[in-house]
């Protein structure tokens, strides 16, 4: 039972229980484009650019005037893959100053989700002091993974 208000007193209505009333049903458009949606260029997600890494600047190169890298080249080998992604491998990179004064630097990362490294920021490395980096290896099947470690500097 519903109720109908008139002038400030309420009176029932009975509804007819028998009635089926069909739902109501928004009418349909026909698909038109809104002219906002013609006039504004679809958004493409662009990757952020990293100067550093557009350029292509970098050198494969052991040492420099600045810095040297120990050792040259990180290999993983005889690793088991391990399905619970717990297991991961772990080798250090020591990036020495070799040069007689304090040296800026900074350390980008590998670009793959395979490798990740861990390093303490330092804002300068002091003439004969050694950057320690630990790069962590996840495979996730086997195969053959390469990924570099760039440093970049004002030499």
């Amino acid at each position: 039972m519903a109720s109908k208000v008139v002038s400030g007193h309420v009176e029932p209505i009975e509804l007819n229980q028998n009635k089926k009333i069909p739902p109501i049903q928004p009418k349909r458009q026909p698909n038109r484009l809104k002219l906002t949606d013609s006039l504004v260029a679809p958004v493409e997600k662009i990757p952020v650019p990293n100067h550093l890494l557009d350029t292509k600047i970098f050198a494969k190169l052991q040492r420099n005037d600045a810095f040297e890298v120990s050792p040259v080249e990180v290999h993983f080998s005889g690793f088991e893959i391990d399905k619970s992604d717990q297991k991961r491998y772990t080798q250090i990179l020591k990036v020495i100053n070799i040069s007689g004064q304090l040296q800026r630097m900074t350390v980008i990362p590998p670009q793959t989700k395979f490798f990740t490294i861990h390093y303490v920021k330092q804002e300068r490395l002091v003439a004969g002091f050694a950057l320690e980096i630990k790069v962590f290896f996840r495979p996730q099947e086997y195969k053959y993974y390469q990924d570099a470690i760039r440093i970049y500097s004002q030499n």
